[in-house]
């Protein structure tokens, strides 16, 4: 068993905690957070720029008659490829380009000799500006407009809340770019507003119903430190998200009221091991007692949050854009969870507990023994 003095060692650990909570509350003064679709309302576009593949060109050239002694070939090197068609045929051939166009090619360079077609095209990505610049023919250029992904070929535009045939209009423009693969998420502005509310709503109702299970459970003071280190938890998650910019979702929402959960379980540990040890406190003061239980299920708390955030950094490095949202907020928690149930709750109620007449008497005892 470990004899590190915790207790003894408090205030480090509460100037720490404070400042890294003074920096997130001045990131969320000056940048505030960011919310997602879900919790402002409005209109998500997912938009992609995506080249055909060979099998697709085929397909597409195939349904409005283009056979197969006709087409020659398909070369496709990166983001461009070289359709040639052999046809007398006219009709088929403007037919060949509005096809290849309508693919999403930025660009198409049409080439005649004899009877034969070359169509080189060209699928590029478009660049912010140039959403932008689509945009403002329905007074949408300011909406917020970022890249996602690792390949840079991927948007998400958010709007205001747009009626279905404004979205139409709005994904007609942005197909000018070359935009392939939409994908359109529409949340009206009362469910944002009923969606927070009720977030709110479940935090106060979580940390209420802590604080009542572990009064009844053990004693208010240990109710009231267990909620301190929930809060702490919860003004750490919530300036991190804002400093970094990060999103702010359901997702996360979801992640942070289970990591509560764990960093009470974790408290709870170290709490019912101080109720244990609280039989046999004669002459030894509460701090020491403290100090006692948490050096006794130190090595518990370790093993059982390194089992829990190894798995989740890995989520979060290997996920991806889907489950980065939610595996961020969980590495969160864990951490931070971890840490408070160990550096803040029990030094917390240590503190306060010496404050009675009882531990207060048994502490000036034993300072007079030292001395």
């Amino acid at each position: 068993m470990t004899k590190y003095d915790f207790v003894g060692k408090r205030n480090i650990w509460f100037i720490f905690s404070g400042v890294v909570i003074a920096i997130g509350l001045f990131g969320l003064i000056f940048n505030g957070l960011t919310f997602g679709i879900e919790f402002q309302g409005g209109t998500l576009f997912e938009v992609k720029w995506q080249p055909p593949t060979v099998k697709k060109l085929e397909q597409e050239l195939s349904d409005i008659g283009i056979t197969k002694e006709e087409l020659k070939s398909i070369d496709r090197k990166g983001d461009d490829a070289t359709v040639v068609i052999d046809t007398s045929d006219e009709t088929k051939t403007k037919e060949a380009e509005k096809t290849i166009e309508d693919l999403g090619a930025t660009k198409i360079d049409t080439k005649k000799d004899g009877s034969k077609t070359t169509f080189n095209a060209s699928w590029k990505v478009a660049n912010i500006k140039d959403v932008r610049e689509v945009l403002k023919d329905v007074d949408l250029e300011d909406s917020v407009i970022q890249f996602v992904g690792d390949k840079n070929n991927a948007m998400v535009i958010r709007t205001k809340h747009l009626s279905i045939n404004e979205q139409q209009k709005t994904q007609d423009l942005i197909e000018k770019t070359g935009a392939t693969d939409f994908s359109v998420q529409s949340v009206g502005p009362t469910w944002g507003k009923r969606l927070t509310q009720g977030t709110i709503i479940a935090l106060i109702l979580s940390l209420s119903v802590v604080l009542v299970f572990v009064t009844i459970r053990f004693e208010f003071k240990m109710g009231a430190s267990a909620v301190v280190a929930l809060a702490h938890d919860t003004l750490i998650a919530i300036g991190l998200y804002s400093l970094l910019g990060r999103e702010v979702t359901t997702a996360t929402i979801a992640a942070f009221l289970t990591i509560l959960g764990y960093s009470m379980y974790d408290t709870i540990v170290v709490f019912d091991r101080i109720r244990e040890n609280l039989a046999g406190i004669k002459k030894a003061t509460y701090s020491s007692m403290v100090n006692k239980s948490i050096n006794q299920v130190l090595r518990r708390s370790i093993n059982t949050s390194m089992t829990s955030i190894i798995p989740v950094a890995s989520l979060l490095i290997l996920g991806g854009e889907t489950l980065g949202d939610f595996a961020f907020a969980l590495f969160i928690g864990l951490v931070s969870g971890s840490y408070s149930s160990i550096f803040i709750a029990s030094p917390f109620l240590a503190l306060w507990k010496e404050r009675e007449p009882r531990y207060k008497a048994i502490r000036q005892r034993a300072e007079k023994d030292d001395k």
